[in-house]
């Protein structure tokens, strides 16, 4: 019971100063009290987004100790590890530790990038059994939420009052939070932000034209790992500075608009007709075949003959 005050305490306070949204603040408080009573040690999955990065915040002040799990496509790109070093320096409680993510699997058996391999397909499941296996901590937490998706939110509505998997022993506590939730609790608690590769919302480092132009500009030395681990991934680079290459150039006026495109001239019916008249016309075959060297014998055959 002391555990569970101490929780509900914690949230309260977490509630008032970031100005999330009461309902989702709540869940997440009796998400992370249900497994404080069952275990003192947590595993959370880490991917260095900003889900993860504000689930471990609130996990990690509440258990004794907390197991970073962190899923990498290649291991030690140096823009991915300061985020994982920040977490265990952060937390003294919390320590990481690393599987290659289960997509590679399919990725090296299908020989996207790479030489096809003969390797067993993995799953989210098995990296989950082998990091309870490694530490023998009996349960998970996880950063999903019902507006990732519509697979997500009925996944997560299937579980009853809380989102918590009992059977697996699977635990979510940011069920309930909206994406601008996530990004108020992480700047009013000042942590890190998450890269964001390109424009649109960060889904993580992969085989992304934007994670690549990103490495690009920013890590070099981490794009040359991704094409030493997967060489023929240069194809996504080489195929956007090739475009970029033989892109129409944009023509504008000195004001800065387009110009715009001459409109190709139409020639009128009646001008082709008149052109026709004009035109010089080949004489037709005729259908009648040639005569036979035997019928021109007189012009041929005959010529040079000796006279009788």
């Amino acid at each position: 019971m002391a555990q569970a005050r101490v929780v509900s305490t914690l949230c309260e306070l977490l509630q008032q100063r970031v100005g999330v949204a009461t309902n989702a603040m709540q869940t997440a408080q009796k998400t992370i009290s249900a497994a404080r009573l069952r275990s003192g040690r947590a595993i959370v999955f880490f991917s260095c987004g900003k889900d993860s990065i504000a689930m471990l915040d609130m996990v990690a002040p509440v258990f004794d100790e907390v197991i970073c799990v962190f899923m990498y496509f290649v291991p030690g790109l140096a823009h991915i590890e300061r985020y994982l070093k920040d977490a265990e320096t952060r937390y003294k409680n919390v320590k990481v530790i690393q599987y290659e993510h289960y997509m590679t699997t399919t990725i090296r058996r299908n020989g996207i990038f790479c030489l096809p391999q003969n390797v067993k397909i993995g799953t989210l499941s098995s990296i989950d059994e082998q990091a309870r296996k490694d530490t023998g901590i009996p349960l998970s937490f996880y950063g999903s939420k019902k507006n990732d998706g519509m697979n997500r939110r009925i996944m997560l509505n299937t579980y009853g009052e809380l989102p918590i998997q009992q059977k697996t022993q699977k635990y979510y506590p940011l069920a309930d939070f909206s994406n601008k939730d996530v990004l108020s609790y992480i700047r009013t608690k000042r942590l890190p932000f998450p890269i964001k590769y390109g424009g649109k919302q960060s889904n993580g480092i992969m085989f992304d034209l934007d994670c690549y132009l990103w490495m690009r500009e920013n890590e070099p030395a981490d794009l040359e790992k991704m094409y030493k681990a997967y060489p023929l991934s240069r194809k996504i680079l080489f195929d956007y500075d090739y475009a970029e290459k033989n892109k129409a150039p944009d023509i504008r006026g000195e004001d800065g608009t387009p110009k715009p495109t001459p409109k190709r001239a139409v020639q009128p019916k009646g001008d082709k007709r008149h052109a026709a008249q004009g035109a010089e016309t080949k004489p037709k075959k005729s259908g009648i075949a040639p005569a036979s060297r035997l019928e021109r014998g007189d012009r041929t055959l005959g010529r040079g003959a000796p006279k009788n």
